[in-house]
Parts: C-alpha cells; structure tokens; sequence
C-alpha cells in the first residue's frame, strides 16, 4: 500500500506539472514521419514530383477560395491590415498581369507607327527582319487572367478553369509551419476574413487541418473521456450487484488512470491527436482486470476459502497477467511504425496496461487485505 501511495503522489505532482505547463503537443516534428528517405523509394518518388510541380514550399501557404475575383480587393485590405506575426504577404494571380496596361497602350501604338515610317526606308534585310520581330501588333488588347499561360495560373486555377478566386496567403517570416501554436494563430487570423456580403471564404491548408486537429483534441477530449468512463461505471454498477466491489473495481480503474498520465507526464510526453485517444480505450481495457480478480475473489469467498483474495490472485492472476502481456505486445508493435504520433500512442497504451495491471493484481488486493484485517471485509 505504501508504494501505492507514493506512486499516486508522484503522478498527482507530475500531472499537476504538465498542466500547468500546457500538455498539448504543439511541435508537430515531433509527430512527422522519420523513415529514412534512403530506404523508402515513395519518399523519393514523392520528391521528383514535387520538384516536376514545383510544390516544394506545400504546407507554407494557405489558399483562401473566394466567390468572385470582385473580392480580392476586399480581402487584401483585411490581409494588409493584419501584423506581420500573422503572415508574411499574399498573392493572386493578378500579380501576373501587367500594371496600368490600359495607359501604356497608347504609347504602344505610337512605337508601332514609328517601327513602321522607319521600316519604309530600311533596305537591309537584317534590320527589316528585327523590326518584324519586334514590332507590336496591330490589334492590342489589354491582358486579362485568361491570356496567361498555364504553367503561370496553373496554381490559381480552380478544376473547371476558373482563374483569379484563389488567393495563397504566406506564412510569417521566421515561422515554422512544425509550430502548433503559429498555424493556430495563422489559421485563426485568416478565419476573421470576410468577403463583401459578410461570409467567411474557405481555407484551405496545412494550418486550417492542424489547428482543428489541435482544437477537437482540446474541446472533444474532455467529452470523449467523460463519455468513456460513464459508460464504464454503467457496466461495472450492473456486473456487480455489491456496491462495495463496484467501488474496488472503479477505484483499481481510476489508480491505472492515474499513474498512466504521470508516467506519462514524468517521461515529458504531450498529449497529440491521437495518443489522447488512449485514456477512453484504458476505460473499457483497464477495468476488465479488476473485475476478473474480484470475481475470482467472490467465488473463493462463497467456497469458504478464508485466504480468498490471495487465492484470487494466484488462480485469475497470470491469466491476467498474461492476457495483459499480449496487449502489451500488441501496442509496443506499434513502435515499427516511421509515425511518431503512432509511436507515442502505442506507448501511452503500453503504459497504461501495465498500471492498469499493477493496480488490479497488487494495490486492490492489499486493500481487500487491509479492510478485512480491520473487520470490514468486502
């Protein structure tokens, strides 16, 4: 009992440690793959890809699709109004086109009569040739979105053709687009954006996606938790008619939860989108131990047996120990995964079988022994 004790102390200061120090994990680097590119061949195709589409800057950027190409306008204002924390500058596919074209035709026009007059009185072939070349056509139309090359507009293009609603916002100078705190700032400053009839335009983006992410397991996790654990009390109320093994069964249960999250804290691990996840699935998994060794014990109990508890544990215990070893095996499988986000759930979930464990194999049994010495048997 006393070592479960302090192991609960320990994880009520290390808990207490992290979430006053925040225990969301905001550097996605440390969630990215890391396989070798050398050894994976669909890294390598990837990357010629990416440099055939130029898109070796994806993920630094957010586009934002308006409704019509009169908005654009409207939300440069908004974007050179924000702080450069927020981004480093945008672009659109107006950028290509050339400025004042309107006022610089005349002066085209004009170089076309000049190229001609002079053109009359040149008889050398070579310079006849050079002002055929370069001399402007008789028809001048002013530029638009549709006259610019493919290779240009391509990334401004939307799927049916359509040119100039795409706008592709920067991230900010000396941001890392692996900061989960800048892409929740970057996206939540581009969600203030409004389109003439008050809408908010769609983004689209690395940012957009992580600071959702970031913000269900912020919002959601709660939820999915206390879900999780009703549920379990539900079930552990009806397995049991005695109170009092309901009671040892949730307390064993809470105990794994407990020192899960501060072996968890205590080894400087965050929670990310996927090994929070970890905590509801412990519910349903942890509980099942504690409810073997008590209905084992209950059994003993009816039999006579005046050593039930531990008899308990040696008959139902190593198959509890081996049922947990299995899973144990299962999770740390995960391991072989590249997926760092992968590896810190499957270790989050070895962690919590082996608390789990201890606490249904050794603490709940040495309470039934405490109690029982003291007359108050279960």
């Amino acid at each position: 009992m006393a070592v479960s004790v302090m192991l609960s102390l320990l994880s009520i200061v290390s808990v207490t440690y992290a979430i006053i120090h925040d225990p969301f994990e905001y550097d996605f680097s440390k969630l990215r793959s890391v396989r070798e590119e050398s050894n994976s061949e669909a890294r390598s195709v990837q990357g010629r890809v990416n440099d055939i589409l130029a898109s070796h800057e994806q993920g630094r950027g957010i586009a934002v699709l308006l409704d019509s190409v009169d908005d654009v306008p409207v939300i440069e204002e908004q974007l050179d109004a924000m702080p450069p924390s927020i981004h480093a500058g945008h672009h659109t596919l107006f950028e290509f086109l050339p400025q004042d074209a309107s006022e610089k035709l005349p002066l085209l026009r004009e170089i076309r009569e000049i190229s001609i007059d002079i053109r009359e009185h040149v008889e050398d072939e070579d310079t006849l040739r050079k002002i055929d070349d370069n001399i402007p056509p008789e028809k001048i139309d002013v530029p638009s979105l549709d006259d610019l090359p493919d290779e240009v507009a391509g990334r401004f293009a939307e799927k049916d053709g359509t040119r100039g609603r795409i706008m592709v916002v920067e991230q900010a100078e000396e941001a890392s687009i692996w900061d989960g705190r800048y892409l929740v700032r970057w996206a939540e400053g581009l969600r203030t954006l409004r389109m003439s009839d008050g809408t908010r335009p769609p983004l689209a983006g690395r940012a957009p996606v992580f600071a959702d992410m970031i913000s269900a397991v912020y919002n959601d996790m709660p939820k999915a938790i206390g879900a999780a654990f009703f549920a379990t009390v539900v079930l552990v109320l009806v397995s049991f008619r005695s109170r009092c093994d309901s009671l040892l069964s949730i307390m064993a249960l809470l105990l794994g939860i407990l020192w899960m999250a501060g072996a968890m804290a205590g080894l400087g691990m965050k929670l990310n989108f996927l090994n929070f996840v970890a905590f509801p699935i412990t519910f349903g998994n942890g509980v099942d131990y504690s409810i073997n060794v008590l209905r084992r014990y209950r059994l003993e109990v009816q039999a006579g047996n005046p050593d039930a508890i531990l008899s308990a544990v040696r008959l139902s215990g190593g198959a509890v120990v081996l049922c947990s070893l299995t899973t144990i095996v299962g999770y740390t499988s995960l391991y072989v995964s590249a997926n760092l986000a992968m590896n810190s759930f499957g270790l989050a979930m070895a962690i919590s079988e082996v608390t789990c464990l201890m606490a249904a194999v050794l603490t709940m049994p040495a309470v039934v022994i405490m109690l029982s010495r003291r007359g108050k048997s279960p």
